[in-house]
């Protein structure tokens, strides 16, 4: 038995799941494949025309490739996985949103620290941040 046999095993079986994964969610793809071009046209074909615009558009890269690999891991039964990057690309929307919101704010977000970044920049913090301007005062 060859030292790659196990992997040629699970690639095989990955593929039989995404087949069928294919065939269950033919309908629904376009939300998702359409998204993802919009994501591609912004960070791919649009020219940058300030250091913050090439700050959005890294991030806009970011949510592409979180959002490929969640769809990569899923379709290959990797499920768990594709929720955690369906997470990151969330709450990296959000940061985009917030960002686009108070542009004043990219360029501090593009120069601080680990430590500044989480303080003023963390998820929680940027929730907060976009229930307040959107008036959404329940907490859930």
């Amino acid at each position: 038995m060859a030292a790659t046999d196990n992997l040629t095993s699970l690639h095989k079986h990955e593929e039989a799941l995404r087949a069928r994964s294919l065939a269950a969610i033919d309908a629904d793809w376009n939300l998702v494949a359409e998204a993802m071009n919009a994501v591609y046209a912004f960070t791919h074909d649009h020219a940058y025309g300030s250091e913050n615009e090439l700050t959005l558009q890294y991030l806009g890269i970011r949510l592409f490739n979180a959002a490929g690999a969640s769809v990569k891991l899923a379709l290959s039964g990797y499920y768990q996985k594709a929720f955690h990057q369906v997470g990151d690309a969330i709450e990296t929307y959000f940061l985009v949103d917030y960002l686009s919101t108070y542009p004043e704010q990219i360029d501090e977000w593009r120069r601080a620290d680990k430590k500044k970044r989480i303080a003023h920049f963390g998820p929680g913090f940027i929730r907060n941040a976009l229930d307040k301007r959107d008036r959404y005062t329940s907490g859930d």
